[in-house]
């Protein structure tokens, strides 16, 4: 996954490498809320973005979500 995110936050996109701090992999969907563990649901986020996020979802990308049905 760190890979994937090229060692960047996924949200602010801050480098890992100049942080004080390991950075933390995030549920998009939190697991608090019906959220998986699938590489799909996961993002790199820098300690500031994970806190911030809580348990909180903006939206569902509805078109993703059910695709097999458009």
């Amino acid at each position: 996954m760190r890979k994937r995110a090229n060692y960047l936050c996924e949200y602010c996109h801050s480098p890992e490498r100049i942080s004080t701090t390991r950075f933390t992999v995030d549920h998009l969907i939190p697991k608090s809320i019906g959220g998986s563990d699938e590489l799909s649901n996961l993002a790199l986020a820098c300690r500031r973005c994970n806190e911030r996020r809580y348990n909180f979802v903006a939206g569902y990308d509805y078109y993703e979500k059910f695709q097999d049905y458009c």
